[in-house]
């Protein structure tokens, strides 16, 4: 806050006193220690809060005054009335983000799976295990060993002693017939 804003809320102020010299007391230990009051609240609450901060600790100096407090306040007395305003803007921003948090509605579905979910999960399962167990055997067996038992199609190839074109060929059309399968019990695109 500016001298000449602090000057004119200070005269306010003073109609409201029944002694004068408790405002002037307020202004003249504001002005001494305005830098450094600045700097502390600047270090602790950013440049844009330190204005807010001086003004808070300016009323709360004319309130004690009003109230009938010392005829000077001290640096020691200001650096306590100080630390408190940061204390409570502190306070207040944090209940504020607390405040402006979004609060789910107890009704809000969970991320959880829920027994629909699994009962869902359970009956598709059983339907490509139908779809893997009506494919031709040399179909299931390529599947099976690729899907089940992360083994490359090179190494199916080998294995079977069949080219890789033929293994591909199967794992394609045992994915064709296992989509078919599903497609038919409307499970598609799931």
């Amino acid at each position: 806050m500016r001298s000449e804003q602090r000057l004119e809320i200070a005269q306010t102020e003073r109609g409201k006193f029944g002694d004068p010299r408790a405002a002037a007391a307020v202004e003249a230990a504001m002005e001494a220690h305005d830098r450094r009051l600045r700097r502390y609240f600047a270090q602790l609450l950013g440049v844009d809060g330190a204005d807010d901060a001086v003004q808070e600790l300016y009323a709360r100096l004319l309130h004690v005054a009003r109230n009938g407090g010392p005829d000077a306040f001290s640096l020691g007395y200001l650096k306590r009335a100080a630390e408190s305003v940061v204390f409570d803007i502190l306070r207040r921003r944090r209940t504020r983000r607390t405040r402006d948090s979004v609060e789910l509605d107890p009704e809000t579905p969970a991320d959880a799976p829920t027994p629909f979910d699994h009962a869902r999960e359970r009956q598709r399962l059983n339907h490509l295990k139908d779809a893997i167990l009506n494919l031709p055997p040399l179909q299931r067996r390529v599947l099976t060993m690729h899907r089940f038992e992360d083994m490359s199609l090179a190494d199916i190839s080998r294995e079977m002693g069949v080219p890789l074109r033929t293994v591909q060929r199967q794992m394609m059309n045992a994915l064709a017939n296992c989509r078919l399968h599903l497609d038919q019990r409307g499970w598609s695109d799931q």
